[in-house]
């Protein structure tokens, strides 16, 4: 590519970082995270859900946590609502990487809607995203919703129903009111 005097741009380099960590090769991954860096390659949102995904896939969840806090969350949102639109639905980790980014910066209004279209799609939350969410609302001085939501998430989640019964049981909670 460089050699026909072609500079690869963010789809090039996202479209190998996928590759790579697809192919379970994430340290190749991230050495191609670095050399788009020190091109001054700006990321987008997808090449930041590329590597999120990939390091929770592979339990590196602190630094699935340090990419989170490094990617502007406005991306990573929007990124989502792209998502949906395309009829993609987010899997729980992308909710919940997308729950704890707006909680980390101080939208706890923008977490709990995230949390609401969780459940709108039938995305079940585990004790992680719930616990995780409670806690951040609690530390906000939020504890009504705190409450609201464990009350709706333990409810939900311990019903014994099968999975799509879960789903749209799920779908059904997810008015959740938030005081601004």
């Amino acid at each position: 590519m460089l050699f026909h005097g072609y500079r690869p741009d963010v789809i090039t380099f996202t479209s190998l970082i996928d590759g790579y960590c697809r192919a379970g090769k994430l340290s190749q991954g991230l050495k191609l995270w670095q050399e788009m860096n020190a091109k001054n390659v700006s990321p987008s949102a997808y090449t930041f859900s590329v590597l999120i995904n990939a390091l929770c896939k592979e339990n590196r969840l602190q630094e699935a946590h340090g990419f989170c806090k490094a990617g502007n969350v406005d991306e990573a949102n929007l990124i989502v609502a792209e998502m949906e639109e395309k009829r993609c639905s987010p899997d729980k980790v992308t909710f919940t990487i997308l729950i704890l980014g707006n909680c980390m910066k101080g939208r706890m209004s923008e977490a709990i809607s995230n949390f609401k279209r969780m459940l709108a799609i039938g995305c079940a939350p585990d004790n992680i995203t719930v616990d995780s969410l409670i806690s951040c609302l609690m530390k906000a001085g939020m504890p009504n919703q705190a409450h609201h939501i464990k009350t709706i998430a333990y409810k939900d989640l311990n019903l014994g129903m099968s999975p799509s019964q879960r789903a749209d049981h799920l779908r059904g909670n997810a008015k959740i009111t938030v005081a601004v």
